[in-house]
């Protein structure tokens, strides 16, 4: 369940420093600050998750019920899967 929650918690950073990039702002610093303090924490908290999958050799899969009625969206995080969201969440 705590996989689930920071996973969820990083995509949630990813997406909204692609909206705070979106907003028009007058003091551009604020949003340079916004987007990348968020990318940042993206970044951190997938490594944890990487870290976590890698010790552990936890699995987890999610269905989300979006696209056709009969074709769900199966998302699954394995060891191998945690190794390259590890060098994503270094890389970012």
């Amino acid at each position: 369940m705590v996989l689930e929650l920071i996973t969820a918690v990083a995509v949630l950073c990813s997406l909204g420093s692609g909206l705070v990039a979106l907003v028009p702002w007058r003091n551009t610093l604020w949003s340079r600050y916004g987007v990348f303090s968020l990318l940042f924490a993206s970044g951190l908290l997938s490594s944890a998750i990487a870290l976590i999958t890698l010790v552990e050799g936890a699995s987890i899969e999610i269905v989300l019920p979006f696209g056709l009625p009969w074709l769900n969206w199966h998302l699954r995080l394995d060891p191998l899967a945690g190794f390259f969201l590890g060098v994503i969440g270094i890389v970012t």
